[in-house]
């Protein structure tokens, strides 16, 4: 049996009380109020989670997102709120803004018994940027958030400093597919717990928040539109999905990766090549000293043993700061492909020995001026986008300025593979790094960087110019193996 239904009769809220709706499946039964997810019932354990404190607070993150500043608007616990129908909540004046409403649509899924909303925004003022939802007050002795943000994380009861000191709190967000690298998010409790997820394949930017505060656990999930914003006076959210499970966090997880392999068409790694890599036990992060080799292969099996070396490139330095080059003027930083004579021997010598080498490369940023000769290329990815024209790491910039290490003129730039100059500069460059050091794989630093509001480039966002570039790269160096920074499983999952 499948049930959807409002609490409240008549569908008003009643004597200034909140509107509610209570959505309920085969699987669970939760309530929300005002736009919060304030209640939940697992019927496969019959646990609760939500502790006596919980609603609509600033920290649910209820609300539209309304400049490219990330200026909130929110919903507070007395906005104004009806359920029409059964299966609709609208919230009205979010934030005591006029003319600006949240639409709630419910369904419950047959096949899955998710209970399934989309948000529709509408602001009258125009430059709506995202529409968030989301819960607090879970009790974190009953239940852990687990997020797979950051390359994992876990967070549960208050800790204390010390004897006498205060609780400490929590708060931490990731963009999608940055920081947050699958779309989920779950609530762990003893027997089992619940899990909010995505099924969106279109690439659409997305952000969660987490964290801990006097409420208790929260999160908050965040559907963003895609830029430009200014005349943008309404967007619908992509659609949520809400569902309890028995058992560990595996299961929920263990879901997600089937979807997530049939959705996306994800290849085996073990049938993609190239096939060495699969022969692979250990990576070691080496310097480029061709004389510590024999030493390291005295006690692993080169065979099995991939080395990883980041600085390799002429000029380029420890932590990748910028120096200035007084002979040519020019301010030296990735990307740079032109290989020292040093990792030209390095990699002849761990070839020798039956290791495989894998170089260091970047294609988020780059200085200007830059030596590569494909910077007219690339030109183009850094001076179209607003974005694109700020510094990266700017405190750190401006403190070499003034040390005298980079010139007064020079700028970090983030580039923009939605571009098709930036990633044929990159990927020449790359394989002219290929062609004269025959290295065996790259390891490619934050492939997805570029931020939300970013205007597309004939219609790719710089998501799916990540994709691409990376699709692009296989097609030139099918013989390479791909590896990156923190994991992108969803996008990248054919490719690294």
């Amino acid at each position: 049996m499948i049930l959807l239904m409002s609490l409240l009769s008549p569908a008003s809220p009643l004597n200034g009380e909140p509107a509610k709706a209570t959505i309920e499946s085969q699987t669970l039964r939760v309530e929300f109020t005002n736009g919060a997810l304030t209640a939940l019932t697992n019927k496969l354990t019959g646990e609760t989670y939500f502790g006596p404190v919980s609603g609509v607070t600033n920290v649910a993150n209820i609300g539209l997102k309304r400049d490219q500043k990330e200026t909130g608007v929110y919903v507070k616990p007395d906005t104004p709120a009806t359920t029409p129908d059964p299966n609709t909540m609208i919230i009205r004046n979010i934030g005591d803004r006029q003319n600006s409403e949240m639409e709630y649509r419910f369904r419950v899924d047959p096949d899955t018994q998710d209970i399934c909303f989309t948000i529709k925004a509408r602001f009258a003022n125009k430059g709506i940027t995202g529409v968030a939802w989301g819960f607090n007050g879970i009790d974190p002795q009953k239940a852990h958030l687990i997020v797979p943000g950051k390359s994992g994380v876990e967070v549960g009861p208050y800790e204390k400093a010390g004897p006498g000191q205060p609780e400490t709190f929590e708060y931490s967000h990731g963009n999608w597919p940055a920081e947050w690298n699958a779309q989920f998010a779950l609530v762990q409790g003893n027997k089992g717990g619940f899990w909010v997820r995505t099924e969106d394949t279109n690439l659409r930017p997305k952000r969660v928040i987490w964290g801990r505060n006097q409420r208790g656990l929260y999160l908050s999930f965040e559907s963003r539109s895609e830029p430009p914003y200014e005349q943008l006076a309404q967007m619908e959210s992509v659609e949520w999905r809400i569902n309890a499970y028995q058992g560990d966090w595996k299961v929920p997880t263990d879901q997600y990766h089937e979807w997530m392999t049939r959705a996306f068409k994800l290849i085996p790694k073990t049938q993609r090549e190239p096939q060495w890599m699969n022969n692979i036990r250990l990576i070691v992060a080496t310097t480029l000293n061709p004389e510590c080799l024999g030493a390291i292969a005295k006690y692993v099996d080169p065979a099995k043993t991939l080395l990883y070396v980041r600085f390799w490139a002429e000029e380029q330095f420890p932590g990748g700061e910028v120096r200035y080059d007084a002979e040519t003027h020019l301010a030296i930083y990735w990307p740079n492909p032109t290989p020292s004579q040093t990792l030209k021997d390095y990699i002849t010598r761990a070839h020798e020995l039956g290791f495989r080498v894998m170089p260091y490369v970047l294609f988020s940023s780059a200085t200007y001026p830059n030596p590569i000769k494909n910077w007219p290329q690339m030109m183009e990815g850094i001076a179209m986008h607003p974005i694109l024209d700020r510094e990266r790491y700017h405190g750190t910039h401006t403190a070499l300025r003034k040390l005298g290490v980079v010139p007064p003129d020079s700028r970090i730039f983030v580039l923009n593979p939605a571009w098709p100059g930036v990633r044929k500069g990159l990927i020449d460059s790359w394989a002219e790094l290929i062609e004269e050091t025959s290295a065996d794989a790259l390891h490619f630093d934050f492939p997805v960087i570029v931020g939300f509001d970013v205007v597309p480039v004939n219609g790719v966002g710089p998501r799916e110019g990540s994709v691409r570039l990376l699709q692009e790269v296989r097609d030139r160096l099918p013989n390479i193996a791909l590896s990156c920074e923190n994991r992108y499983s969803e996008l990248f999952a054919n490719f690294i």
